[in-house]
């Protein structure tokens, strides 16, 4: 399993509307992505403008060949270009070690 992490930096007060359209159409774009597994939001609390979201992909493949050429990636950006204040930071991770109380 491949967990994805995309570090997001939303322009000033653009939070609401980032939050609505990942609700709204975010989660069925990658709920239908062939090899999605899970994907969540979490909010820093240090920081207001923060996020990130953890994707779950069956392979790597799953997430940089299928994914990336879909219409469904299309449209998220399409949707979400506009609400970011900096270019979105992605990396993929493998299990490392096995800890405890930790869900993703």
């Amino acid at each position: 399993m491949i967990l994805e992490i995309a570090r997001i930096t939303l322009k000033p007060g653009r939070d609401e509307e980032f939050l609505k359209l990942a609700a709204d159409q975010g989660r069925t774009i990658f709920e239908e992505a062939g090899g999605c597994a899970g994907m969540q939001l979490r909010k820093s609390v240090e920081s207001a403008d923060q996020y990130i979201m953890l994707v779950r992909w069956r392979t790597l493949d799953d997430h940089l060949v299928r994914f990336r050429a879909s219409e469904g990636l299309r449209r998220w950006r399409e949707l979400t270009a506009d609400l970011y204040a900096a270019p979105v930071r992605i990396e993929n991770f493998t299990p490392a070690f096995d800890g405890f109380g930790v869900e993703l």
